[in-house]
């Protein structure tokens, strides 16, 4: 089965490891991000430059996410994973996004680690820091210069910097 290069127009064929365009140099891989490409992916990324949503595929470090395949301008595959909104911005008021180690703003620089002082937040310490500006008194956090662990806790400055308070 052939199919239309949608760079070129060329010919798509079954190649050894995926699609492949007789007249170009566009390929689309039978596996991407550790998921096997079905046919109905690939005939939508020919006619439509985007694949559905799927909830299976592989960030980089292992861990299931949802997204899709694009053809960019430059007829290359893309991934774009879907964004989950989580809060708004303190510092512009946009919408926060979900990614696996921070939140961030698409609006302007404002980014928040999840783990700060090797310590990992839970998404209830995340909201009070968000919403109150400070959280809770905090334990398990560990000094770089001591190594020693420390409780305190934390305060989101105006600038969108996080700082310790130890009172």
């Amino acid at each position: 089965m052939s199919m239309p290069c949608p760079c070129c127009k060329g010919i798509l064929t079954k190649k050894e490891y995926g699609w492949e365009c007789s007249h170009c140099s566009f390929k689309i891989p039978y596996v991407y991000r550790q998921v096997r490409l079905r046919q109905d992916d690939v005939s939508a990324l020919v006619h439509e430059g985007k694949t559905p949503w799927r909830g299976e595929w592989k960030t980089r470090r292992g861990r299931t996410c949802q997204g899709r395949l694009l053809v960019s301008k430059e007829y290359t595959l893309q991934f774009q994973g879907r964004r989950f909104p989580a809060a708004p911005c303190p510092l512009c008021g946009s919408t926060l996004y979900v990614a696996d180690a921070y939140l961030f703003c698409e609006h302007c620089s404002f980014i928040l680690f999840r783990k700060i002082a090797s310590r990992t937040l839970t998404p209830n310490e995340l909201r009070d820091l968000l919403n109150r500006r400070r959280t809770d008194i905090l334990s398990g956090f560990l000094s770089r210069e001591t190594g020693k662990f420390f409780s305190c806790r934390l305060c989101l400055e105006q600038d969108g910097t996080v700082r310790f308070d130890f009172e």
